[in-house]
């Protein structure tokens, strides 16, 4: 992810460094968690009504084009407040 540059190497002390646990797995191999309360705290979440799925289908009866996204890795952009930056 460093290399898309999705992630960025932070050299300095910060004050909302997720705490990490790391524990084997079956195979030999090895799983890093994380405890995301601070990072949780600091996500700008967008707020917005959900469409009624009966509207939804009333707008799609009259359409000729549809589209599908991959979001695969969507939640890589999701923007963090200003005083906590990537």
């Amino acid at each position: 992810m460093v290399k898309r540059g999705i992630l960025t190497s932070v050299e300095d002390p910060t004050s909302w460094v997720s705490q990490l646990v790391v524990t084997p797995k079956p195979n030999g191999k090895i799983r890093v968690c994380l405890d995301p309360k601070y990072l949780n705290k600091a996500i700008q979440r967008e707020h917005y009504t959900m469409p009624i799925l009966d509207d939804i289908l009333h707008d799609l009866i009259s359409s000729k084009m549809f589209t599908k996204a991959d979001l695969q890795n969507g939640y890589w952009h999701v923007q963090l407040d200003e005083e906590h930056p990537v």
